[in-house]
């Protein structure tokens, strides 16, 4: 936990750091363990507006990563959608309480005030922002995250494939 605590301190602004700064070491981290930070690596933040269609494919991607879902905090921010999406969204929180939040906006804001919600609601150090009608490869946290820890980076990104298929269908599997 300390060298996680240690990568949170640098996303912190200095202003949160001296508000904690009489605390030992402990008390930070029983701190930041009672509000939920430590507890996933990833945050994954997902706009969601009218994506009834895709959406299953997107989380059932995303769930079945091979990183595995308990380092994944997946935030989905329903952007006030006219279709059945909120009710798909609220399954998927229902299967996977403890992973996925669910978000409901009355008035639209567009994808990036939906991203800066789900901002708001992030507690891991890394954070991954996924189209709701996209989906990823099996292993794409995994090897992001992996690099990411071995050369400590700050970002890392990957290339992205067009894809018209209507179902989960792995680029390796082609």
């Amino acid at each position: 936990y300390y060298r996680q605590f240690g990568r949170i301190l640098q996303v912190l602004s200095s202003i949160i750091f001296l508000k904690f700064y009489y605390f030992s070491p402990i008390h930070y981290i029983e701190y930041f363990l009672e509000k939920r930070l430590f507890m996933t690596d990833i945050s994954v933040i997902i706009p969601c507006y009218n994506v009834s269609d895709y959406i299953d494919r997107c989380l059932t991607s995303i769930t079945a990563q091979t990183i595995g879902i308990d380092v994944l905090e997946i935030i989905c921010i329903d952007d006030a959608s006219t279709d059945n999406t909120w009710e798909k969204l609220k399954q998927w929180e229902q299967q996977f309480p403890e992973q996925i939040m669910v978000i409901h906006c009355d008035a639209n804001g567009r994808q990036g005030a939906a991203r800066n919600i789900g901002l708001g609601y992030a507690t891991s150090p890394w954070i991954s922002f996924i189209d709701s009608d996209d989906w990823v490869e099996a292993d794409y946290f995994e090897k992001l995250f992996t690099i990411a820890d071995q050369l400590d980076c700050d970002v890392v990104a990957c290339q992205a494939e067009r894809d018209k298929s209507t179902s989960l269908s792995y680029l390796k599997n082609r």
